[in-house]
């Protein structure tokens, strides 16, 4: 295959604003291969890149003593619209929130239910230029008008498919992610079953499938006898193989774990290019097991605690750290990668690579913050206080 060396990015700018580190080292090259852009980062230190910071909160929604209309609870996604207003999905009432740019509640669409402009239970909201809304739901997808007004439902893919509403594309087209059904030849163990990327009209209906790609893992357990199954249990194995994913603008961006690179489709669904971030991927040792345990057991009542004293034997568990934990794209492009938790090192770090896939900072979020939107000069997320309590906070986001 021929390649040929196109940039590469001096970090001397960017060393000398940290004051420190070799000024002749290069943080990233790119190189073309059959057309796919290579992109090689170096993942430096903390003394080698420039790090972002978030201020204070100025948008603060929620906590204990909050009225009803500005108490939230287990909300699953929150974004900012163009004129400021805040769009909150509040999973725990299965509404659609709306509050001021200053926080003042404005309007609450919708309630738990199956009827129309009713939720189940919202997961992800999305923006249809200006200000409309896009509500995916676990059995539909909903549309409200820039007042919060429910437009139309639609069913993505048609009844009968499980298609999930991702994103959405500059030319209007969404984009569905959807997975094999489990059926009745399933076996017990370990699986890692394709997650295939769609392109929707608005209305929701299939265009073309845009690039399939191994799914997450997850156990499977299967009882029952004499070839008839009786139930089946789905779990998550410790540092298993999560595939993440985000799409928008005109590029859909993805992570199958394998290794620490993004893999960036553009809307036809061919491969523009391969951002490998150079994050390390230490083995999974006895500590990192014992981490996982200890969480499972921090959020058990005292009494089943005592009783679970024995962590289990995991057969299935991950070899290796993964490389992230999750991935989004802000509002100029820029492209964020959540460090993994792994439960030892301290969470909520994030690196960002510019469109074309280059390191351009670090930033660490304020403990047990959530981003849900990541603006080109905010970050509006959930955060939990020291009560445990949820808050939807909008903060500044310091690149200086």
């Amino acid at each position: 295959m021929h390649t040929r060396l196109v940039m590469v990015l001096w970090l001397s700018g960017v060393l000398a604003a940290c004051g420190a580190g070799d000024a002749s080292m290069p943080i990233a090259t790119m190189r073309d291969s059959a057309g796919v852009a290579i992109v090689e980062n170096v993942f430096p230190d903390s003394a080698a890149v420039h790090w972002w910071s978030l201020a204070q909160p100025e948008l603060d929604i929620g906590g204990a003593e909050a009225e009803e209309v500005y108490s939230v609870y287990q909300v699953t996604d929150a974004l900012r619209l163009a004129d400021g207003r805040v769009v909150v999905a509040n999973g725990g009432s299965g509404d659609i929130r709306y509050y001021a740019a200053d926080g003042t509640h404005l309007h609450t669409s919708g309630r738990r239910g199956d009827g129309p402009g009713e939720f189940q239970r919202p997961q992800r909201l999305i923006v249809l230029p200006p200000d409309s809304v896009l509500v995916v739901d676990r059995a539909r997808t909903t549309v409200l008008d820039a007042t919060g007004a429910n437009v139309r439902d639609f069913v993505p893919g048609g009844a009968g498919t499980r298609v999930n509403v991702v994103g959405r594309l500059e030319d209007g087209r969404l984009v569905g992610a959807g997975s094999a059904v489990i059926g009745e030849s399933i076996s017990s163990g370990l699986h890692r079953t394709d997650i295939a990327f769609l392109t929707l009209t608005a209305s929701g209906e299939v265009v073309d499938t845009m690039v399939s790609v191994p799914g997450s893992e997850r156990t499977i357990h299967v009882d029952g006898r004499g070839g008839t199954i009786e139930s089946i249990m789905v779990t998550a194995p410790p540092f298993a193989k999560n595939t993440v994913y985000a799409a928008t603008g005109d590029v859909l961006v993805v992570a199958t774990q394998e290794s620490p690179e993004i893999r960036v489709f553009g809307a036809d669904g061919a491969l523009r290019r391969i951002i490998r971030t150079g994050i390390p991927m230490p083995a999974v040792t006895e500590e990192h097991l014992e981490a996982v345990f200890e969480r499972q057991r921090e959020g058990l009542p005292a009494e089943r605690r005592a009783q679970m004293v024995t962590r289990p034997e995991w057969p299935d568990a991950g070899k290796v750290v993964p490389p992230f934990g999750a991935v989004e794209i802000d509002d100029a492009g820029n492209f964020w990668f959540e460090d993994y938790d792994d439960l030892i090192r301290t969470p909520g770090t994030w690196s960002v690579h510019d469109p074309e896939g280059r390191l351009i900072a670090r930033v660490r979020m304020p403990e047990r913050f959530q981003p849900m939107h990541i603006g080109r000069d905010f970050v509006l997320g959930v955060e939990r206080d020291e009560l445990d309590v949820e808050h939807v906070r909008l903060h500044r986001l310091l690149k200086g």
